[in-house]
């Protein structure tokens, strides 16, 4: 089996026709996402997720969406 078998032809969507769910602007617009999406930055960059990593652990519990989509799930 070659490289290319198996692999699906990747398809380039323009941003402004990506659509999202209600409520999940709100979402990313929260000050608590902010931890988040320093990882995001980070590991995009290829830079050091040290200190945002530590920064998401230093987070109560309640304060983590992983956590509240868990709680969500249940």
């Amino acid at each position: 089996m070659n490289k290319r078998e198996g692999r699906e032809k990747v398809k380039k969507i323009r941003l402004k026709d990506i659509t999202t769910e209600p409520g999940s602007d709100e979402l990313l617009e929260s000050p608590n996402m902010v931890p988040y999406l320093k990882l995001a930055i980070a590991v995009m960059g290829h830079k050091d997720v040290g200190p945002a990593v530590e920064a998401l652990a230093a987070l109560p519990l309640e304060k983590r969406y992983t956590w509240r989509v868990a709680s969500a799930l249940k």
